[in-house]
């Protein structure tokens, strides 16, 4: 007859979870902060290299929504349009992130602000990075 059998199957989910919770504290009060840190980012990288960067889990891990590539093609539509670019001042002919922002927030995500003119800026930068950074590797 196994123990299990004898303690009912929530208790035992709680005691399992305490158990486990009691010995993660001990093997990591043995640890400094930035030694504990580098064992976490070791793991990381071993996993990542295993498995991929679960990039979609981890985005919306930290409360955002990630870019469909139909809302990615519609940003570069509107990046390129003249009517979506600065008509006057200081940044005239750039891209007018304020105008941007809400027009892909209407289409795709029911007028939420999901997407801030910051944000689109910020996505846009980064996406140009990296493309550069591929046709210099070419």
């Amino acid at each position: 007859m196994r123990c299990k059998a004898l303690i009912p199957t929530e208790e035992q989910e709680k005691l399992t979870s305490l158990h486990r919770a009691d010995t993660l504290d001990s093997w990591v009060s043995r640890f400094s902060e930035d030694e504990w840190g580098e064992i976490s980012k070791s793991g990381w990288r071993k996993r990542q290299k295993m498995y991929g960067a679960p990039l979609e889990a981890l985005i919306r891990g930290r409360g955002q929504i990630p870019w469909s590539d139909e809302e990615r093609e519609d940003l570069f539509y509107l990046i390129n349009n003249p009517e979506y670019r600065h008509q006057s001042g200081h940044f005239i002919g750039h891209s007018d992130f304020s105008k941007i922002a809400p027009e892909l927030n209407k289409k795709y995500h029911k007028g939420e602000e999901v997407r801030t003119p910051k944000s689109v800026r910020n996505y846009t930068t980064d996406l140009r990075r990296k493309n550069k950074k591929k046709t210099q590797n070419s």
